[in-house]
């Protein structure tokens, strides 16, 4: 496996770039039909969709994904959403703050309440890691689903804080978040002994230079010196390059091997560069099927 680059020489070849975004829709939540779930204040959800993106959501007060078809005939599909109050008063004048473990380009949720109060304005509000204001939008809300839909961009969007107002501060569900990942995504499918695998890296520089590093000893991380970037910290120890190449004119790069029959089991780390930006990508763990 180490000398897996002279053994099989890779093909190099560009693939279209298109931006996937990935859904939390809490369906995964077993409520096993009680009327709710109480979840974690700290609620992590690891690599949503495969993305490799984790979403947390803090709770400002008291977390819950709630049956919605029980608790308000909502009859849409996947109707299990999430709520933060305190259910002895009804409030959180905290609201709640949604997490990102690598920057987003662009998030949206549906949001809203079953009527009977004015829980207007509901409001969403993106961050940069500096803690910039990236953007924001917001609705009215005293009426009955379906819920309203809001939506933030811009990019470098790594916290996005959601709440309502009204009498009962923050009493409204949210579903359905959405988001796309910022920035290059590295991706790797079909690692199995003896068939074809093929790494994809999307969102990079049109016609720059990508990298793909990979190791066999761990995740590092190192201090490499990749070419006018000059120092970059990759997540590989003793990192060897896997592949270079120019992405396309959207920024997509891919290059495919077959994987030996004898590297079944063998666990390896990947990790990737644009050399225009020198922006790194989402590292990669993935043992060979």
């Amino acid at each position: 496996m180490r000398t897996l680059l002279a053994i099989c020489p890779f093909v190099l070849f560009a693939s279209p770039n298109i931006a996937q975004s990935y859904l939390v829709d809490f369906e995964d939540f077993q409520l096993q039909g009680a009327l709710f779930l109480d979840v974690s204040e700290n609620l992590v959800l690891t690599d949503v969709g495969g993305s490799g993106i984790d979403v947390t959501l803090v709770g400002g007060s008291d977390s819950r994904i709630y049956d919605l078809v029980q608790f308000g005939g909502y009859l849409e599909p996947g109707p299990q959403a999430f709520i933060d109050m305190d259910w002895n008063t009804f409030q959180n004048f905290a609201g709640t703050d949604i997490l990102f473990s690598s920057p987003v380009g662009d998030f949206s949720v549906i949001c809203g309440d079953f009527g009977g109060d004015d829980d207007s304005p509901m409001v969403i509000s993106a961050y940069d890691g500096a803690g910039n204001l990236v953007d924001s939008d917001s609705a009215n809300w005293n009426q009955n689903p379906p819920f309203a839909s809001l939506s933030v961009g811009g990019g470098g969007i790594v916290r996005v804080h959601y709440s309502s107002g009204g009498s009962f501060t923050n009493s409204t569900f949210i579903d359905d978040l959405r988001f796309t990942p910022d920035g290059p995504r590295l991706g790797v499918s079909n690692l199995v002994a003896g068939a074809v695998a093929t790494a994809q890296v999307d969102g990079a520089t049109p016609s720059g230079i990508v990298v793909i590093g990979y190791s066999l000893l761990g995740a590092g991380p190192t201090s490499a010196s990749i070419g006018a970037c000059g120092l970059i910290s990759v997540a590989l120890t003793n990192p060897l390059v896997l592949a270079i190449g120019n992405a396309d004119a959207t920024g997509g790069f891919q290059h495919s091997q077959t994987v030996p029959t004898s590297a079944s089991g063998v666990q390896v780390w990947l990790h990737a560069a644009d050399l225009s930006s020198c922006e790194v990508t989402n590292p990669l763990a993935l043992v060979v099927q």
